[in-house]
């Protein structure tokens, strides 16, 4: 019996020491996952901030290129606008000495028809005093003639 209580207490030890084994292998395993579970989670989550902190660095980059993109398109309008205000003025430039250059234009026109007038009227009336003097000299060639015919007697009695 002896034997056998020294053979079970042998088995028992071994079984005992192996649940023991069991158990404390368990328990590392346990700790060990959890132990690795932390550290994936700690991983997950430095990957986490790590994405998170470059969406952030995109989203202000991006917001930053957004910017530049305003400011360069508001460069460029104002830049533009500018340009245009400078065309406009240089046509109402163009436009103001069009204007002015018809004005001396039409004012030269009317001074023209004005002087046309004054020279046709002239004219008509050198015509007139051209006819008047006609009409005096066929007048005169007539009543010199006339008198030529007379006799100094008669010349006489018509004084």
């Amino acid at each position: 019996m002896k034997a056998l209580l020294e053979t079970l207490s042998a088995d028992l030890i071994v079984a005992v020491l192996g649940a023991g084994v069991a158990v404390l292998a368990s328990i590392v395993y346990a700790a060990r996952a959890r132990a690795l579970a932390r550290e994936v989670e700690k991983e997950r989550e430095r990957l986490r901030l790590e994405a998170e902190q470059q969406k952030a660095q995109l989203e202000a980059r991006d917001r930053e290129l957004k910017l530049q993109a305003k400011e360069e398109a508001l460069r460029l309008r104002t830049k533009i606008e500018d340009e245009l205000k400078q065309a406009r003025r240089e046509v109402e430039t163009q436009k103001r000495r069009l204007d002015q250059r018809e004005d001396a234009l039409d004012h030269r026109k009317a001074e023209m028809d004005a002087r046309e007038r004054d020279l046709e009227r002239r004219e008509r009336q050198l015509q007139e005093k051209e006819n008047q003097i006609e009409q005096l000299a066929a007048h005169l060639e007539s009543e010199l003639e006339r008198v030529s015919s007379m006799t100094r007697e008669q010349a006489r009695e018509v004084l």
